[in-house]
């Protein structure tokens, strides 16, 4: 088995289970997956291309849309 070097970010929105936010973001218009591990929501970066940024950005925007800031 081959393990390949990432690197992935641990996102946090108040207000969002990282299971409900799991699942907006596979839901999103550009859908975005991570994984749920040890109560936190993880985007791993290994797919990520520079010209993936705009889309992801929107993604996650969308996913708190409706959230009290």
């Amino acid at each position: 088995r081959v393990m390949k070097e990432s690197a992935g970010i641990t996102v946090v929105f108040p207000g969002i289970g990282p299971d409900e936010l799991a699942d907006r973001l596979s839901r999103a218009g550009v859908p975005v997956m991570g994984v749920v591990s040890e109560g936190r929501y993880i985007l791993d970066f290994f797919t990520v291309m520079d010209h993936d940024l705009g889309d992801l950005a929107q993604s996650l925007l969308g996913a708190c849309s409706g959230l009290e800031r």
